[in-house]
């Protein structure tokens, strides 16, 4: 799609196609489990003719890297810990270039801590 055309007539084009890619690293074994994941993708066209000026609405790359630790207590019993987003990607949307912000979203890391009982 070309993000300098006229803006007096609307578009067709394909929305949320993008390229990703993602890597996942895993180690289990003796009541410890661990993950760390990095997941990506390209900017894509989120949606057209927005706004009086029939503006496109991209999505900028995103990348998140995320990890998760488990360990089994017990047999029946595990805790664990999980963080999502670790680098504080932001979320951005723009319009016809990426200098024209329509929305950005600071995205911080969460953590989560968990347990399980098995009966």
């Amino acid at each position: 799609m070309d993000p300098y055309a006229d803006p007096n007539v609307n578009i067709f084009a394909l929305t949320g196609l993008g390229d990703s890619a993602n890597l996942t690293a895993i180690y289990d074994k003796n009541g410890i489990s661990a993950r760390v994941s990095y997941n990506w993708r390209d900017k894509y066209l989120a949606a057209t003719n927005q706004g009086a000026n029939r503006n496109p609405l991209f999505t900028a790359a995103f990348g998140t890297l995320d990890a998760s630790l488990s360990y089994d207590v017990t047999k029946d019993f595990s805790v664990s810990l999980e963080a999502v987003n670790l680098t504080s990607e932001p979320f951005r949307q723009y319009a016809r270039t990426e200098t024209n912000l329509v929305y950005v979203q600071e995205l911080k890391p969460r953590f989560y801590l968990g347990a399980r009982y098995r009966f």
